[in-house]
């Protein structure tokens, strides 16, 4: 995989789960 590719994957994931976060602050397993 071409890694800028594979970098702005890992930056939506990274962004999806702090989308996910919790109104208490805790986050969300994505896994």
């Amino acid at each position: 995989m071409d890694r800028k590719k594979a970098n702005n994957e890992m930056r939506s994931l990274r962004d999806k789960s702090l989308s996910l976060r919790t109104e208490d602050g805790r986050y969300v397993s994505t896994e």
